[in-house]
């Protein structure tokens, strides 16, 4: 394991990195992990790796077991197909129970900013802007719980899922999410249900 970088707290960015260990592989079904373990092994103290456990716990991606340590629950190729899908089924409600729709002019200036990420070479900040896109989905849609569950459940699922998409996949993949706002509801899940599909055609390095 490599240190994590320093942009969200630490406990976001060992929880982050766990993820995916878990998902590549690195990290397997049953294996059993400990405090000192990854405080070691990415020089940081104990407590923000206490907290990224408890996170870990709370998504079901790590198991408390008696002895203080904890047991990796692994990734499979179901158990993503399965999240993603599902994933795509919550963003596709919000698009349904929003009254006015998404907010073009708000998804095409999440777009330009992608785009212009893409373009400096920061991957990075094309993944922030992104998740930024797919959030700004539900602008409008008075319902904090949803946004929220929405927020921790898309962070929480693809960092666990998948690697992330190329970045041009990433930009033409949501440019054709943004003309389907201009037609009907259909279209606009039909491309939010093509870009979830696409993680599941990505493989780690």
């Amino acid at each position: 394991m490599n240190p994590p970088m320093i942009s969200q707290t630490l406990r976001d960015q060992i929880a982050a990195q766990l993820r995916r260990e878990i998902a590549c592989g690195r990290l397997t079904d049953g294996e059993e992990l400990t405090q000192e373990r990854v405080s070691a092994a990415l020089a940081v103290s104990r407590i923000p790796v206490r907290e990224a456990f408890l996170q870990l716990e709370s998504e079901g991606v790590l198991r408390r077991l008696p002895n203080r340590h904890v047991q990796v629950v692994g990734s499979t190729p179901q158990r993503q197909r399965q999240g993603l899908e599902f994933l795509s089924t919550v963003e596709c409600e919000i698009v349904r129970l929003n009254p006015d729709g998404p907010n073009y002019s708000l998804l095409e200036q999440q777009l330009i900013l992608c785009r212009r990420a893409l373009e400096a070479g920061d991957l990075e900040s094309l993944y922030r802007c992104d998740d930024q896109f797919h959030l700004a989905l539900g602008h409008g849609l008075n319902h904090p719980a949803i946004l929220q569950f929405h927020a921790v459940g898309r962070r929480g699922l693809l960092e666990a899922a998948v690697a992330p998409l190329p970045g041009e996949t990433i930009l033409t993949l949501n440019e054709a999410i943004l003309a389907a706002c201009q037609q009907n509801r259909e279209a606009l899940c039909r491309q939010i249900q093509r870009y979830y599909l696409a993680y599941t055609e990505v493989e780690y390095p």
